[in-house]
């Protein structure tokens, strides 16, 4: 692992233990004690749940190691499916969380404010077909988990690119999941997208490398 990619995974929480890049995931109920957890710095991912960057002296943790919990493509990276690294963690839990769960996502904006955004993840796109034609819908991410949503008649990017944009706040809504978690996600209109680095593009870099990092 280059020190490209170690500083990557520093912005988003890891800390460098010798050779290994580590986080520090709290165990138990997060989800009573998620404001407090966000005050300490802690963030959030679905994947892990909430993690430190270190041992929380009142919160019980396990300390996951990024070989072992994320997928590289070249400098950048992806946490791997909560079903595939669950075992980590789960032998340090003996009750596993069942309360419904809530995204750290909050609104970004006021409604009708045009903001620019750097550094968006593309999280997930798809379309549909409707009265007014073919339709395209994004999910974004930014590094503090916060959401944002554009409906748009033109293809701009594709999942897992990293974008910047320029748009405008056209709401604040709330998502909840089949399986009862909340997501505050800012829904953005009139948008104007440069991609920065397309996955396709990582993905060749990752094979010019020879991953495994």
């Amino acid at each position: 692992m280059n020190n490209k990619v170690r500083t990557n995974l520093e912005k988003f929480g890891f800390a460098r233990e010798g050779e290994d890049m580590v986080i520090y995931r709290v165990c138990g109920d997060t989800y009573s004690i998620k404001d407090e957890l966000k005050a300490m710095g802690c963030k959030f991912n679905p994947s892990v749940g909430w993690y430190a960057s270190h041992e929380l002296d009142d919160h019980a943790t396990v300390r996951l190691v990024a070989n072992d919990i994320l997928t590289f493509f070249g400098t950048s990276f992806s946490f791997r499916p909560k079903a595939e690294i669950a075992h980590l963690w789960r032998d340090s839990e003996p009750v596993e969380e069942v309360k419904p769960s809530e995204s750290p996502s909050e609104w970004q904006g006021e409604i009708g404010q045009k903001i620019n955004l750097s550094e968006l993840w593309v999280a997930r796109k798809y379309g549909f077909t409707g009265k007014f034609g073919y339709s395209y819908v994004y999910s974004f991410c930014d590094r503090a988990d916060n959401v944002f949503v554009w409906f748009t008649a033109t293809d701009h990017c594709e999942e897992g690119d990293i974008i910047s944009l320029t748009g405008t706040v056209k709401d604040h809504t709330t998502y909840t999941d089949r399986k009862g978690c909340t997501t505050k996600q800012t829904q953005l209109t009139r948008c104007r997208v440069t991609v920065i680095e397309s996955e396709a593009e990582r993905t060749a870099k990752a094979q010019a490398a020879g991953m495994p990092f």
